[in-house]
């Protein structure tokens, strides 16, 4: 039995009440994965590590906003919120073992604590676990979510490269780096029971969760660089300090106006969308000065 998940108390006060008790079930299943899941003890235990660590489940929790979105019940798709949950963490653990990160969701990061290889194996353990709990829902919402995996690879790949280059990566290429490894699965969350369901809309929510993707990254950058975690190379204030010739503040507060940015269009494609239950959800990642 996995410590209990100690996630998105604040955060599910912005969530729309079927999809934000649909979020305490998955949080419980998620704390309640079995040996049995993962074969033995010693894939289980790496494989499940940052499982108990602390999140707020936004992946988990889009996918059912995406089901809110088109009327469906949350509660339908708890086994393919789980699928991106696990591909989240499998990239997590991967990503810390190529960047040497040493702590992870309040955790020892699972190469540091297991080793390389088993951070490895449970990085692919977790993808097949996913793959396996999101077969259900069909050959093109696997597809959809594949996509979504694939374009994180080539996001951290970049990324990787800009790391050991010593460079800071322009505006342009931050936001590519950021669109493949976040917004690509986040957007894919979204989506995916609109995919499911055949809902002709499945694109502009897509759309849609670009945005809120992007706004995420870009509020996790500044929250990271204001709690004082260093001048990282792949951080949005430090590519704008770099391009814009700008101070930490200034550079700080242009980071907050792109995040304030990406809110605003989320919000303008939840109105055409019809959705306005979804407003507050998106104004819950604008970051305010």
């Amino acid at each position: 039995m996995l410590q209990s998940l100690k996630p998105y108390r604040e955060f599910i006060a912005d969530l729309p009440d079927d999809v934000a008790e649909t979020l305490r079930l998955t949080a419980a299943r998620l704390a309640s994965v079995q040996e049995d899941e993962f074969v033995n003890e010693e894939l289980f235990i790496p494989a499940t590590h940052l499982l108990g660590g602390v999140s707020k489940l936004v992946r988990p929790a889009l996918v059912f906003i995406g089901a809110h979105m088109i009327g469906e019940m949350p509660g339908k798709f708890v086994d393919l919120a789980l699928a991106a949950e696990m591909m989240h963490v499998s990239s997590l653990i991967h990503d810390d073992m190529i960047d040497g990160d040493k702590e992870r969701r309040g955790l020892t990061a699972v190469h540091v604590m297991y080793g390389n290889d088993a951070a490895i194996l449970a990085g692919d353990a977790l993808i097949s676990r996913a793959i396996s709990l999101s077969a259900k829902y069909g050959e093109e919402v696997m597809s959809h979510i594949s996509k979504a995996a694939m374009e994180m690879c080539a996001g951290e790949l970049l990324d990787s490269a800009n790391q050991r280059s010593g460079k800071v990566p322009s505006i342009e290429k931050y936001k590519e780096i950021a669109r493949l490894k976040s917004a690509s699965l986040i957007a894919a969350c979204c989506s995916a029971p609109a995919v499911y369901k055949k809902n002709g809309k499945s694109e502009a929510i897509f759309e849609f969760g670009k945005d809120i993707g992007m706004a995420f990254q870009i509020k996790d950058d500044v929250d990271e660089r204001i709690g004082g975690d260093g001048m990282q190379i792949s951080n949005i204030v430090s590519s704008i300090r770099a391009e814009l010739l700008l101070d930490e503040k200034e550079a700080c507060l242009k980071a907050i106006e792109m995040n304030n940015e990406y809110v605003e269009s989320a919000l303008s494609k939840i109105r055409e969308l019809g959705y306005a239950a979804m407003e507050k959800y998106a104004e819950s990642i604008r970051i305010r000065e």
